[in-house]
């Protein structure tokens, strides 16, 4: 791949951060970068949802809080934030706004994910379905750990829970993330979640096929989101399973 095009991928990729005006000797590659930043910055609130999606992340590491926030449907008028602070997440539509804790306040001495990133993977004006990356880190001299967890938000019920996660050890180990990405079907009351590995990683630990459903149900006076494990015979009973999985605490605004 030509210099130019490895540069400027790793422009979106990287946080974004305030853009200098180009000098007149400027060099091919640093405008490479340039370019690529002030296109994260064009599509942070602009451009295709789609094309937003896949190029604009949240990074922990990132302190201007207009770099930490971004449009997640644009007709829809919803934004998601991140206070890496704090830990949460919050999704804010014309309906109501929603703030989870999705992992510990920057500086907690035993956080197993002190450098994290959100990516946006699929999104309506009802939910969202994000990646959230906690990158490579040595938690203990030469003892390494990464992980991967893939979060639904339910506008309706004012939640959100895990569907797919995988940890890795080790320090060259490989980011444990699901190949390929999980999606979402939306139905009647919810969503189905239908995924199998790709045939490189049927062997890899946690890349097992699953099959899951998302309700909305009544419980109490209260519409929740009811998980239900498909993946194996006689095992549709309510939250078990990969059922189990983590649910994000909502914090009171």
């Amino acid at each position: 791949m030509p210099i130019v095009m490895l540069l400027l991928t790793a422009a979106i990729l990287l946080p974004t951060v305030a853009i200098a005006a180009p000098a007149a000797d400027e060099e091919p590659q640093d405008r490479a970068v340039r370019e690529g930043m002030e296109r994260v910055e064009r599509l942070r609130h602009g451009g295709s949802d789609k094309e937003r999606w896949s190029s604009v992340w949240l990074y922990s590491e990132s302190t201007s809080a207009p770099q930490l926030s971004m449009t997640v449907v644009k007709d829809a008028g919803t934004q998601m934030a991140l206070d890496p602070v704090k830990g949460d997440i919050t999704f804010t539509s014309k309906q109501a706004t929603h703030r989870f804790h999705l992992t510990a306040a920057k500086g907690e001495p035993k956080s197993p994910c002190p450098d994290y990133t959100v990516q946006i993977l699929e999104a309506s004006a009802r939910h969202t379905l994000i990646q959230h990356t906690c990158n490579k880190t040595e938690y203990r001299p030469n003892k390494f750990h990464s992980s991967v967890n893939y979060f639904l938000y339910d506008l309706e019920t004012a939640s959100m829970r895990s569907i797919w996660t995988n940890s890795a050890f080790g320090k060259n180990a490989p980011l444990p993330s699901a190949e390929p990405n999980p999606k979402l079907k939306v139905v009647a009351g919810g969503y189905k979640f239908d995924w199998q590995p790709s045939k490189e990683n049927r062997d890899g630990e946690s890349q097992f096929e699953r099959h899951m459903s998302f309700q909305r149900k009544l419980v109490g006076a209260k519409k929740e989101m009811v998980c239900f494990d498909h993946t194996f015979p006689k095992s549709e009973a309510e939250g078990s399973g990969a059922c189990a999985a983590q649910r994000l605490t909502r914090v009171d605004i």
